[in-house]
């Protein structure tokens, strides 16, 4: 039996979900809106807090609704006076490929295990993929902004267990959002919070061993 293939319970794993911001890649909408909230003088955290409820507002996650739509209710809630193109170049500028990911992936594969994105995301992902071309990694992309489902629901899951042919059982979920954990835990689906590079590759070995 080829321990790679197995969790501590002795259950066959067949598919490894990763979420891109925060895991596969930096954090460039988090992290560039916290930084110029602190460069503007606002506070991060509630700055943050607003950017988040504009783009789920917006509807722009899910497909509902338009960049612009989501630009513009983003500076009624944060106050952030720049322009469109300015805010796109500065955050799709964040979103660095972790060279450490893109290993831990390819591993994966080499032991005939599927790998998956599912990602809270817009239109932003297929222009990062057109960029760095990382698609191709990967069996399968769930995008909220293509699926209509973002990990607040269970269905984002559920969807992609489904077209996928998985048990929750056969499945590892990768995420640095500990809600999202936490959702993906209740189905029944084996996670792994990111929340440093040390701390995840030591939870992703354990969890093989």
């Amino acid at each position: 039996m080829d321990r790679g293939c197995f969790n501590p319970l002795g259950c066959p794993v067949k598919g490894v979900i990763f979420d891109y911001g925060g895991v596969l890649a930096e954090e460039g909408y988090v992290n560039t809106i916290s930084a110029l909230a602190t460069s503007l003088g606002k506070d991060p955290e509630r700055t943050l807090r607003a950017a988040e409820e504009a783009v789920f507002a917006s509807g722009y996650m899910v497909g509902k609704g338009t960049e612009g739509e989501f630009w513009g209710r983003f500076r009624e809630l944060t106050g952030i006076t720049l322009d469109d193109g300015t805010l796109r170049e500065m955050v799709l500028k964040g979103f660095v490929l972790r060279p450490h990911m893109v290993e831990v992936v390819n591993k994966v594969r080499t032991r005939g295990i599927k790998t998956f994105i599912l990602s809270d995301q817009t239109d932003w992902l297929e222009e990062l993929d057109r960029r760095d071309r990382f698609f191709q990694l990967f069996d399968g992309v769930y995008n909220s902004y293509r699926t209509g489902y973002t990990k607040r629901q269970r269905e984002a899951f559920e969807n992609l267990l489904s077209k996928e042919g998985l048990e929750p059982r056969e499945a590892l979920f990768v995420d640095d959002r500990e809600e999202n954990v936490k959702l993906a835990s209740s189905l029944g689906i084996h996670s792994i919070r990111y929340v440093t590079k040390d701390q995840f590759l030591g939870d992703f070995l354990e969890f093989w061993m």
